[in-house]
């Protein structure tokens, strides 16, 4: 990576899951963006995961309430799923 690009990111993790967005961003767009001056001819590449859950519970045990599993409940799994925005060039007259 160049010495004059930075990584932009955001998270957020709730109840509902986790999610992490990130985008290469080069300096000078970033001290546009960072002074206040119009930012949309800025162009971002963003990427990035989220992490939910499967929406499967499991309970602890077999049914019966015992003192070692009364109040257990584990997630049944997660779903991951990922994003990502990449910049292809393509020479002319190459496919041909």
């Amino acid at each position: 990576m160049n010495n004059d690009m930075l990584i932009l990111q955001e998270s957020c993790i709730d109840s509902s899951g986790a999610i992490v967005v990130y985008c290469p961003v080069d300096l000078p767009s970033m001290n546009i963006a960072m002074n206040g001056e119009d930012s949309s001819c800025i162009p971002l590449l963003p990427s990035g995961f989220s992490i939910t859950p499967d929406g499967q519970d499991e309970q602890g045990g077999d049914g019966a309430s015992t003192s070692s599993n009364t109040g257990r409940c584990s997630s049944g799994g997660s779903l991951i799923t990922v994003a990502l925005q990449i910049m292809v060039y393509v020479r002319v007259g190459f496919l041909r």
